[in-house]
């Protein structure tokens, strides 16, 4: 693509090298950021509907294999409901979420994510929202991060997970 844009050869090596020393020097200046929380100060004018809607955060943690081993990468991704653009209908409905922010944690403890987490759920003003709606899988991990930065959010268990416990609970006959 660099060549065709540029007229350039790059080696796909060096491109590798590149993009993961900025990214390294990113993702460290934020962690220094992202530690400094206390000292966090809103920079910019915030619209006052803001105040009024409702917010989201989807939490999650998914095994990635690297380097012949399984790491947990923690996720969060956070938006606020008139982000959300819906459509179509019916069958053919989809939703698109205009700005939203991502939050990773590869192969790092629940601290250090919460630390993370923390930092951007300030800088994109996520806790003015008047409501905040976490939805996850209901692991330990997460419920008792949601508790400790978000204690008033509602907490909502994603389908696929309602459903598998469901089906749990269906082949015990649990009903």
């Amino acid at each position: 693509m660099i060549r065709r844009l540029i007229a350039v050869n790059v080696c796909t090596s060096t491109i590798k090298e590149v993009s993961e020393s900025i990214g390294n020097k990113l993702y460290e200046e934020e962690a220094k950021l992202s530690k400094s929380i206390g000292h966090f100060v809103l920079d910019e004018e915030i619209d006052p509907k803001t105040y009024e809607n409702r917010a989201y955060l989807q939490i999650d943690g998914a095994m990635i294999h690297h380097l012949k081993e399984w790491k947990e990468n923690k996720l969060g991704l956070m938006f606020f409901e008139n982000d959300i653009t819906h459509h179509g209908d019916g069958e053919n409905a989809r939703v698109s979420i205009k700005k939203k922010t991502l939050v990773s944690s590869f192969a790092q403890a629940v601290d250090e994510f919460k630390i993370r987490l923390r930092y951007w759920l300030t800088k994109s003003h996520i806790y003015l929202a008047k409501e905040i709606i976490v939805i996850s899988d209901g692991a330990v991990w997460i419920e008792n991060l949601v508790n400790e930065l978000i204690p008033k959010c509602k907490h909502i268990l994603d389908w696929f997970h309602v459903k598998e416990k469901l089906w749990e609970c269906a082949k015990k006959n649990i009903w």
